[in-house]
């Protein structure tokens, strides 16, 4: 597994629709980010990683924010689920 980091972490060979499926570009730096974490935890998962946990990394002051976040990160993960 540890050879293949460098490569689990590059996203360059993601389809356009798959970054903008996990909302990769779209709205704030955190949802970027927080879809970035979950293309790399699937991208784990898909290589034999038993266990992955996700950070949100932001206040829960505003409680609509990291479901929102949440639900646009894991709606591709569904869509593939169902395939």
């Amino acid at each position: 597994m540890q050879t293949s980091v460098p490569e689990v972490m590059d996203l360059s060979d993601e389809t356009e629709a798959t970054l903008k499926a996990y909302g990769v570009d779209g709205g704030s730096e955190l949802r970027g980010r927080y879809a970035r974490n979950c293309i790399l935890a699937r991208r784990l998962l898909e290589r034999g990683v038993g266990v992955v946990q996700l950070f949100i990394g932001c206040s829960f002051s505003r409680p609509t924010a990291p479901v929102a976040i949440i639900t646009q990160a894991l709606s591709p993960v569904s869509l593939q689920a169902l395939e």
